[in-house]
C-alpha cells in the first residue's frame, strides 16, 4: 500500500518522477544512488506517517 502512505503525504518527494526516471539514460552509480534516496524518503515519510498515526490515537 505505498500508493496510499505516499498520497496521504502532501509533502513532494526529492527524487525524480517515474516519466523522468524512464526517459533518462542514467549510468548504475546514478540508479544506486536514486534507489537509496527513494529508500531514505520513504522511510522518512513512513516514519512521518506512524508518528502522525501514533498522536492521532492518543
Amino acid at each position: 500500500n505505498t500508493k496510499n502512505l505516499f498520497s496521504s503525504k502532501t509533502r513532494p518527494l526529492s527524487s525524480p518522477s517515474p516519466l523522468n526516471f524512464s526517459s533518462t539514460k542514467l549510468d548504475e552509480k546514478h540508479v544506486v544512488v536514486l534507489k537509496s534516496d527513494l529508500a531514505s524518503t520513504y522511510y522518512q515519510v513512513s516514519k512521518d506517517f506512524i508518528q502522525d498515526r501514533c498522536k492521532k490515537q492518543t
